[in-house]
Parts: structure tokens; sequence; C-alpha cells
């Protein structure tokens, strides 16, 4: 199940990178593009009003570019042991029963865009992943 999820998680990082590209944006996986892909939803929810997307819309680009951004803190601290795992049938970041939820972080910044940046939640989650903090 978990390689599933990891597919998955993948398949729709790789789609963000050619949605990025269509549009002129590097999407790389390196911390650097995370601020490409905060521009890019900067973007699309000024749009929002105006295109008025259904919540099915939102939720398909939450989860397409949550997943990238998951995979940009992923490979950003590999020897953390980070992988995706399914809750909810959502995918979520793991480390060691810690866990954090990228595409959600998408979906808030699309639609309160303002106190949603991506740089600092990037910053957080991988600098507690490459601390190695545990909760118990």
């Amino acid at each position: 199940m978990e390689d599933r999820v990891t597919e998955s998680a993948l398949a729709l990082a790789a789609g963000a990178v050619d949605y990025g590209t269509q549009l002129g944006k590097t999407l790389d996986y390196t911390p650097g593009s995370v601020m490409a892909l905060d521009e890019m939803l900067a973007l699309y929810h000024e749009s929002v009003d105006e295109v008025e997307p259904t919540e099915s819309q939102l939720y398909s680009l939450a989860l397409l570019f949550g997943c990238y951004l998951g995979e940009c803190i992923r490979r950003a601290v590999p020897e953390s042991g980070c992988h995706w795992v399914a809750v909810e049938g959502e995918p979520v970041l793991d480390q060691q029963g810690v866990r954090f939820g990228p595409v959600s972080k998408v979906y808030r910044r699309l639609i309160d865009c303002e106190e949603e940046g991506l740089i600092p939640y990037f910053h957080v989650v991988a600098g507690f992943l490459r601390e190695g903090k545990n909760f118990d």
C-alpha cells in the first residue's frame, strides 16, 4: 500500500513540474523552487474569485502541488527516512509516526493566500526532519 502512495505522490509531483514548465516556472525539487511554487499559488489565489473553481478543482490543484511541496521537503532531508503514507486517502509525509500534510497546506494557501506561505512551512518541516525531533 505504501508503495502505491509513494508512486502516486511522485506522479502527481511530476505533473506539477510539467504544469510549472507550461507557466514558465522551473520546479526542480530544490528548496529554491518552493519560492516559484509559492508565486504560482499566489497567482492562482488571485484568480479564485474570478474563476470560481469547485471544491474538487481546488483539491485537485492542492493534491498536485502539495505532492510537489512534499517531495521538495523529503528530498531536502533524505537522511530523515521521511516517506509518503495515506491518511484518510490523502498523501502525507511520515517520519516515525509524526505526520505532515503538504496537500492541506497548499489547499490553505490557495484559499487564504496571505497567511499560508509555503516558504516558512518548508523551512520548519525540513528543519524538524533534519534535527530528527521526536515527541516521545
